[in-house]
């Protein structure tokens, strides 16, 4: 007797196996044959192989068949019960909680540049939920893989349980390194339009009459490209700040007719410039508003 064994699926993290048998009563059979064949005895008396083939090949016959159902009843449920025992198993397991988390310093020569980017980090969280083994899955640039790879050493988890008790687990965490608008702003324009003001502002209704500008650039200069050739157009009115030394600080969207000029408003009002406008003696810092038109 000879039983085959091969692998049949994979289910839920259990290997499942097909049985395969052999035909037992064949082998049997066959072997009484050669067996009788074989065998030297006188005409009187027959060879028991012979006779014991005859007889019991039926029976035998239908012993294996139910062996072979019995078995193959048996290897099912045992997989059924394997593969529901592994889902209770899964169930019982708890993934780390973050308690406390530290968000990692974007690299100063890359936020002077207004580079964003991000970094995966995979740690390891022991049973304390401590991070070690900090290892850099993916980064955009080497310098945010170090300073994430700072941060994730520094979270603190609830770790993992498995049935109740603290194991060890890998985790993966992922960092984005933005940079605000206003900052990217100032980057793109080449000097600082958005800033923190701790001075005195006079309104323009204030003074005699408004300011005027001296420097009016081309407002299509800063036109949309996406917008190009579409015929758009948008009408913009604008609050800001004049600073003591003529430059347009703070710009400011009160108004705008056409979604997607934006941009292109606030770069067309900082790129005017205004001559000083003095107050008591002095140059000051002076709130104005003013509409603008962007056309193609």
């Amino acid at each position: 007797m000879q039983i085959k064994f091969s692998v049949y699926w994979y289910f839920n993290g259990v290997w499942l196996f097909h049985y395969s048998f052999l035909s037992l009563d064949s082998i049997i059979a066959e072997t009484f044959l050669n067996r009788s064949l074989n065998c030297r005895t006188s005409r009187k008396q027959p060879c028991i192989l012979n006779r014991l083939a005859v007889t019991c090949l039926p029976s035998i016959h239908r012993l294996m068949k139910f062996w072979k159902t019995s078995i193959t009843l048996a290897t099912t449920i045992l997989a059924a019960t394997m593969v529901f025992s592994n889902q209770g198993e899964n169930r019982n397991l708890l993934p780390p909680v973050p308690i406390y988390k530290v968000s990692p310093k974007h690299p100063d020569d890359l936020y002077a540049s207004a580079i964003e980017g991000e970094a995966v980090i995979a740690v390891t969280v022991d049973i304390f939920g401590g991070t070690t083994k900090p290892k850099v899955e993916t980064e955009t640039h080497p310098d945010f893989g170090i300073a994430a790879s700072q941060a994730a050493s520094e979270w603190i988890f609830e770790p993992a349980t498995k049935d109740g008790v603290p194991i060890e687990s890998r985790v993966k965490l992922p960092f984005v390194f933005e940079i605000a608008f206003e900052h990217k702003f100032n980057v793109e324009m080449g000097r600082e339009i958005f800033v923190k003001l701790n001075h005195t502002v006079v309104p323009s209704s204030e003074l005699d009459k408004d300011p005027l500008p001296k420097y009016v650039p081309p407002f299509s200069d800063f036109y949309p490209e996406n917008f190009r050739g579409s015929g758009k157009s948008a009408s913009v009115n604008l609050e800001f700040i004049i600073a003591p030394n003529g430059e347009v600080l703070n710009p400011h969207i009160l108004t705008l007719t056409t979604n997607g000029f934006e941009k292109a408003a606030l770069q067309a009002i900082s790129s005017m410039k205004y001559p000083p406008v003095v107050v008591d003696g002095k140059p000051a810092y002076v709130h104005m508003i003013r509409p603008i038109q962007l056309t193609e």
